[in-house]
């Protein structure tokens, strides 16, 4: 009866420390970002040289209608003033948080001592939020403008 005793005592232990599976999840800890759908798929990316124009610069619009649990969700964008180092933005889609998208950006600038870049993290809900501005450009993230080509 003893050895029954422990047996069940050890298979409840055991069972107690099995973790949920990680392929629903896209980051770690009680804060998750869920694996799931973008709520907002018509977002678009700028990099706007705003000195000369405010339409003036690149629009990417990241095709975000084609999510996919196997997907990385990643986009590219970069703006090349006459030969100049380009200003850069890299954005992917990581997942959704209490019914939130977020997304990590990469930005890449010319700056006096060299090529400087950032990272941030960010909760999108349809509204522009500009990642980066110097004296010259401005680079962010805002609903779509228009459905033209750029």
């Amino acid at each position: 009866m003893k050895i029954l005793h422990s047996i069940a005592l050890i298979l409840f232990l055991l069972s107690s420390c099995v973790e949920e599976p990680s392929s629903t999840k896209a980051d770690g800890g009680s804060d998750s970002i869920t694996w799931a759908p973008p709520a907002i798929t018509n977002v678009e990316v700028y990099i706007n040289r705003y000195t000369l124009s405010p339409t003036d610069g690149a629009i990417g619009r990241p095709n975000l209608s084609y999510w996919s649990k196997n997907s990385k969700m990643t986009y590219f964008y970069s703006l090349d003033s006459n030969g100049e180092v380009p200003y850069k933005a890299k954005i992917t889609y990581k997942g959704k948080h209490e019914g939130k998208d977020h997304y990590v950006t990469h930005i890449s600038y010319p700056s006096e001592t060299g090529i400087q870049t950032s990272e941030r993290t960010i909760v999108y809900e349809g509204k522009d939020i500009e990642l980066y501005k110097d004296s010259t450009h401005r680079i962010g993230i805002r609903p779509l403008t228009s459905n033209k080509d750029s």
